[in-house]
């Protein structure tokens, strides 16, 4: 059940809810894992028969399928459930959404994932249950389902999923495989493997090569961080310091510094991108937004410049040109430049995606935390932010780039750790006297490591970090807790 609802989240912006009928589903890219949800009573089809795959899904009809698949709104199976609602829903098990009336066929569904804890609405206590449905909140949905089945989505698990789902290619059959290799230069690049097409990819420069890879070899790794060579050997542990840089920390680079970047860098001088000829950097003088949010809202102002330029294609794309829009927020599948939010300038909408990031993804209590880090399918943003595995990845190769250009004042200027235990308590001195400043739910949060303190009582090393609550400067965690991270250098 678990495999079929992963299965939904990747189809559900082209499956609706109600269909019989299979006319208009043969032959579509998602009709296998469509069928089988609609043998399961997940997805019923339209009145008329159709099925209409290509519609987007609504954020009541992904309600309704998350329902389903988890069997979270039979009597049965309330009786087996945690509620993730408990410790998050001040309004227990009688929410109410003024727009989700009690005549809607949406209602129940709506109302137990509500009971749930599944879905918590909008602060205007509205649900918006007609309203094209994000990844993020997809994302969202299934997590809080898994908590409430009681399961826990830490970074590391090892998972399952049916065989009928895998295509297993014997090791003499195997025709290629996504690698890593360092460059001259000493960069790390990232090659894609495509087991369909036969063709490898290459993702870029995404970061600094570790001391230990030779020039000219094949490396593998499974999370971009513990890489074997060709026979198998570990070779090393290094992780690239802007994907694990948490992102409340600020940028060593001025405005002045960002400006020149976008200007000395840009790619399409003089070129057709997006249907225009470009003899000017769009995003010239947009470096004193990045920094001004990174001071008033405390998101580092090489990650948001980063983000812009991989969203935006430079400042170069259509919705960012007609409507100032540089993240992409609005933008479903369905219709993205219609759907994109339209902004008055750059800075707002900076402003806007400083302001959401901050708090949905580095606030430790926020819905989509999962460490404020970019990260990969594990931890950080990458998590729910996109449905892109390397996403994070992706970004992070933009930070280090411009950090290189522009003379490497940020990588591996912080100590970095990450956490070992889920469930872990971080406070205001190396003590146990005084109540948490702030828990951090899962392992393998990473964290800016200040310095080590003896603890008065017992001579126990604790580590002084970074706050990731950034209602504090400081916060202390036991040294058994946290491991310092090794990154390529």
């Amino acid at each position: 059940m678990l495999l079929l609802i992963m299965a939904t989240m990747v189809i559900s912006i082209a499956a609706p809810l109600h269909t019989k009928a299979a006319d208009d589903l043969t032959g579509h890219p998602y009709e296998k894992e469509m069928r089988e949800l609609m043998e399961l009573g997940i997805i019923t089809g339209y009145d008329d028969g159709s099925i209409r795959p290509e519609r987007e899904v609504t954020r009541a009809e992904f309600a309704k399928m998350v329902i389903l698949s988890f069997e979270l709104g039979t009597d049965a199976a309330s009786a087996e459930f945690k509620s993730a609602a408990v410790a998050s829903n001040t309004t227990g098990l009688t929410a109410s959404f003024k727009d989700v009336p009690m005549d809607k066929w949406f209602y129940n569904p709506i109302m137990q994932a509500a009971e749930a804890g599944i879905v918590t609405g909008y602060p205007d206590n509205t649900f918006g249950p007609n309203d094209p449905i994000t990844r993020e909140q997809m994302a969202t949905m299934v997590s809080r389902a898994l908590t409430a089945k009681g399961y826990t989505l830490t970074a590391g698990k090892v998972g399952y999923v049916s065989q009928d789902s895998i295509n297993q290619i014997p090791e003499v059959m195997k025709k290629g495989q996504s690698y890593y290799e360092a460059s001259q230069y000493g960069s790390l690049i990232h090659y894609l493997y495509n087991h369909s097409t036969g063709k490898t990819v290459s993702m870029g420069v995404i970061g600094k090569a570790p001391a230990q890879m030779a020039v000219g070899k094949k490396y593998y790794s499974w999370d971009g961080a513990n890489f074997t060579d060709e026979t198998g050997n570990k070779v090393t542990e290094a992780h690239q310091y802007f994907n694990k840089l948490p992102l409340y920390t600020p940028s060593n680079y001025s405005a002045q510094e960002l400006d020149k970047f976008l200007v000395d860098l840009f790619p399409y001088y003089n070129k057709l991108q997006a249907g225009k000829t470009w003899t000017t950097s769009p995003l010239a003088g947009t470096g004193k937004f990045f920094k001004e949010m990174e001071s008033t809202y405390k998101v580092n102002a090489l990650y948001l410049m980063a983000h812009a330029i991989h969203e935006s294609g430079w400042g170069t794309s259509k919705i960012a040109q007609d409507k100032f829009n540089l993240y992409g927020y609005g933008a479903v599948d369905a219709d993205p430049y219609n759907g994109a939010y339209s902004y008055a300038t750059f800075r707002e909408s900076i402003e806007y995606a400083a302001q959401k990031i901050n708090a949905n993804y580095h606030t430790v209590t926020a819905s989509y935390y999962n460490g404020s880090v970019l990260g990969h399918k594990g931890v950080g943003m990458n998590v729910r932010y996109a449905s892109d595995p390397f996403w994070g990845e992706k970004i992070a190769g933009h930070m280090y780039r411009a950090d290189i250009n522009l003379g490497g004042k940020d990588i591996n200027k912080m100590a970095l750790g990450e956490t070992t235990t889920s469930g872990l308590n971080f406070r205001k001195d190396a003590s146990t006297l005084y109540a948490p400043l702030y828990k951090l739910e899962m392992a393998g949060i990473p964290a800016v490591i200040k310095g080590t303190v003896q603890a008065a009582s017992n001579g126990a090393t604790w580590y002084n970090v970074q706050s990731e609550n950034k209602l504090y400067n400081d916060a202390f965690v036991h040294g058994a807790y946290l491991r310092e991270l090794p990154t390529a250098k």
